[in-house]
């Protein structure tokens, strides 16, 4: 296989701010299969391999990225689920600058593996495939009056989203989250991962959560994990 020595990241593509302006979709738009597999091909495979030792639930990074560069994306989702159930959240709110692609030796002379972008690509992928059994959904807020597909929203508003579509709003950040929560859960469903964002104290999301267990069914184990990201409150996954 060569190995792609650009210096630099391949770009992510993004909705135009005139498109963006009307819509509450995600601004990143996320790699083609070609992007991933040129991205992926940066990967040097270090012998120390310090980019696993960077990632909180130590995926094993240079194998999924080897089977994104031979275009192999199912067997890359595979590896990726061996230790995280949250590829498709992971690749999009870890701080990967501060963590795997941190410590990534090419980021000395350049800039490193676009890792977390990679890893949303294959999370995706399985998702269309229908590999992936994981449902996930957003709760932001609105940052300007609008009319969304049919739906008056407010300035301020809380939002609940489910592939980019506004399926709920609240003025109850608690409520937004557990009825989003119990929304998702179906029979076959066992996992439950709320994952905060920076604007939502630590208490807060605990007692959320805790709210959630009690509304989900029994069987349904419900998780909290301190993402931090921005701009939203709460990213929910249910698998």
């Amino acid at each position: 296989m060569a190995f792609n020595m650009d210096p630099k990241k391949c770009p992510m593509p993004a909705q135009d701010p005139q498109v963006r302006r009307h819509n509450f979709e995600e601004v990143a738009l996320g790699y083609t299969a070609e992007m991933a597999v040129n991205e992926a091909k940066r990967c040097i495979h270090c012998k120390n391999r310090p980019c696993v030792e960077g990632c909180p639930v130590g995926i094993k990074i240079p194998e999924f990225i080897a089977q994104v560069a031979e275009g192999d994306f199912e067997a890359a989702y595979q590896i990726i689920s061996e230790d995280s159930a949250l590829p498709a959240v992971c690749g999009r709110v870890c701080p990967q600058e501060s963590q795997c692609e941190g410590k990534c030796v090419r980021g000395g002379k350049g800039e490193p593996v676009a890792i977390g972008r990679v890893e949303r690509f294959v999370a995706d992928w399985a998702a269309e495939q229908g590999i992936a059994n994981v449902a996930t959904a957003q709760i932001t807020y609105a940052a300007r009056d609008s009319e969304y597909d049919g739906k008056r929203i407010r300035k301020g508003e809380i939002m609940s989203l489910e592939n980019g579509k506004i399926v709920a709003t609240s003025n109850d950040l608690t409520k937004a989250a557990y009825r989003l929560a119990r929304s998702m859960c179906r029979k076959d469903s066992s996992f439950v991962t709320v994952i905060s964002g920076c604007d939502v104290s630590d208490e807060d999301a605990e007692r959320t959560t805790e709210i959630i267990k009690a509304k989900c069914p029994s069987h349904v184990e419900v998780s909290h994990i301190r993402g931090g990201q921005p701009v939203y409150y709460y990213m929910i996954s249910v698998e």
